[in-house]
């Protein structure tokens, strides 16, 4: 036999574990000469070897690829379905998804370039330390609040969407103090009560600061959106913060200019209006007026004129003239009649009334403002 063709018998005999001096014996039987057999042995061992370096290089790239895959992957799903899906802040799947891309990362790490032959030749096997592991304790730490965030951003996204105001009860809350070497961090937490729009009564805790934890009490009632698609997924509208969040409202003060461009504002589109500016508006029928109660403040709109009640007694006729009002009569002006009296200011075909109403226990008297546009 030729020699090439001995060399590829000493490899499939190798291959099928045979002891080397069985190789040998099988190999004479094949017609290599006794002096040749130690030589074919070698060199069907080298390919083998080889073959094998080559395989592991294989595996190691197969690992790799896999690895980066399902890095990829949870990546993914950690960060743009998941939140979706659960809709609410959670610390067990911030805290999973975290740990699950550091073990994912540092195999990544552990298998680059793993597959070169040379590296194969040196380190046949992978000796991964897991010890090493504490090296992704900062990164970890990061990417904890990158995903915590997430979850709490697309939990707030998806109720800006799908938000439903209810009023509720506060049922039950609580805080609690973490001491650090930085100082003490305080976490407060209400629970609330309501019933859906289906009639289903549910009952959501929701994070709120030490400062807001002390306006709260037991069975009060409060304002409050749910989302549509998971009704413990809510916000508290207590804060002007919440309420330019979730409702888009500016609030702040309704100033004259205001007042000027809702004087032509329909009966039903009045509300939508006044809420842009500072939300919880009611209508009163009684007084035939809007009234946020949460501001003390009233809105009516009549014919070419509207009126408006609020606790700015004392600033009402300055404010008049800041926004380039001018009293009719001089008298207006003086100090008197802006603390006590009536007063009519005009500014081009606007006619602007103000007449105080006195209050109780001693508080600034609140002013009735009334625009009425002229007729040109």
């Amino acid at each position: 036999m030729k020699k090439d063709t001995l060399v590829l018998k000493a490899v499939q005999y190798i291959k099928e574990d045979y002891y080397d001096f069985a190789i040998k014996d099988l190999l004479l039987e094949d017609g290599a000469n006794p002096d040749e057999t130690d030589m074919l042995l070698e060199e069907g061992k080298k390919i083998v070897y080889q073959e094998q370096i080559l395989a592991i290089s294989k595996k190691r790239k197969i690992i790799f690829g896999a690895v980066v895959s399902l890095l990829l992957l949870t990546f993914y799903y950690f960060l743009f379905v998941l939140p979706d899906s659960v809709e609410s802040p959670s610390v067990t799947y911030s805290l999973l998804g975290t740990v699950l891309i550091c073990f994912l990362g540092y195999l990544c790490i552990a298998y680059y370039k793993s597959w070169d032959l040379e590296f194969v030749r040196k380190h046949e096997e992978i000796n991964i330390n897991y010890s090493f592991l504490v090296i992704m304790l900062v990164p970890g730490t990061i990417l904890y609040f990158i995903i915590s965030a997430v979850f709490e951003n697309t939990a707030e996204s998806i109720l800006k969407k799908n938000q439903i105001e209810v009023v509720g009860t506060v049922i039950s809350g609580g805080e609690n103090e973490i001491h650090t070497r930085r100082g003490t961090i305080k976490l407060a937490k209400i629970v609330v009560e309501f019933e859906t729009r289906e009639g289903e009564k549910i009952i959501a805790d929701k994070d709120v600061s030490s400062y807001e934890f002390k306006n709260f009490y037991y069975k009060q009632e409060v304002n409050l959106i749910y989302s549509k698609t998971n009704p413990h997924n809510i916000a508290i509208l207590t804060t002007s913060q919440a309420l330019k969040e979730f409702k888009n409202s500016q609030e702040r003060d309704i100033t004259y200019h205001d007042l000027e461009n809702l004087i032509d504002v329909k009966e039903d589109k009045l509300k939508a209006e006044l809420d842009k500016i500072v939300y919880g508006w009611e209508y009163e029928s009684s007084v035939k007026a809007w009234v946020n109660n949460r501001k003390n403040i009233g809105v009516a709109v009549h014919d070419n004129s509207i009126v408006y009640i609020a606790p700015n007694g004392t600033v009402a006729h300055y404010l008049l003239e800041k926004e380039g009002y001018v009293a009719l009569n001089k008298n207006d002006s003086s100090f008197v009649a802006k603390v006590y009296g009536i007063g009519q200011y005009k500014k081009g075909n606007l006619i602007a009334t103000i007449e105080m109403i006195s209050t109780k226990n001693g508080e600034p008297p609140m002013a009735m403002t009334t625009l009425r546009k002229l007729k040109i």
